[in-house]
């Protein structure tokens, strides 16, 4: 009668807490945006965890990448917020690992070496890649009249390893084929 018992209670648990559930799905599958940030959602659309900008309302603009980066088995989720209203993390890249804690934060835009920089950027894309076997971040921020895109790239570590300010819109092609070299 025990065992009967505590496998009720088991079950009864998992129904209120579905995260207790032994084989849980605890890596993120996509990212949905709310309306003043994002939550991660595992493959069988069970929500995992949260972020909640304070930015104000977002758009849908904002940029997401998720994947696997490092190559651990752990899903890590790189988003730039895009916010109708100004706010200071307008194109900031924030880096999660698979349990959203927070690994860090990057400006995208190249503010010392663009003079039209105070000018807000949007956030146009980001991407995970492979550069000279090390995982990499790509991010890429736009701003128009002029136009140009800022193309800035971190290692996992935060390590800055690439940029560039491109003018003109900047095609993901072209930043992933053709600027992808070191600094």
């Amino acid at each position: 009668q025990v065992p009967l018992l505590l496998a009720l209670l088991y079950f009864l648990l998992c129904l209120l807490y579905p995260k207790a559930w032994v084989g849980f799905d605890r890596e993120p599958a996509y990212v949905r945006l709310t309306k003043t940030g994002f939550e991660t959602l595992n493959a069988d659309s069970a929500r995992l965890w949260g972020i909640d900008f304070d930015c104000g309302e977002l758009e849908h603009r904002t940029a997401w990448e998720i994947g696997d980066l490092d190559q651990d088995g752990h899903i890590e989720v790189a988003i730039s917020p895009s916010a109708a209203t100004v706010c200071t993390d307008v194109a900031v890249l924030h880096l999660y690992d698979h349990i959203g804690n927070l690994i860090f934060e990057r400006d995208i835009p190249i503010r010392s070496l663009d003079t039209n920089s105070l000018d807000p950027f949007q956030p146009a894309w980001i991407r995970f890649r492979q550069m000279n076997g090390r995982p990499v971040i790509v991010g890429v921020a736009v701003h128009s009249e002029p136009t140009r895109g800022h193309v800035r790239g971190w290692s996992l570590e935060g390590e800055e390893v690439l940029r560039y300010i491109h003018q003109g819109y900047v095609y993901p092609w072209l930043a992933l084929g053709i600027i992808l070299k070191p600094l």
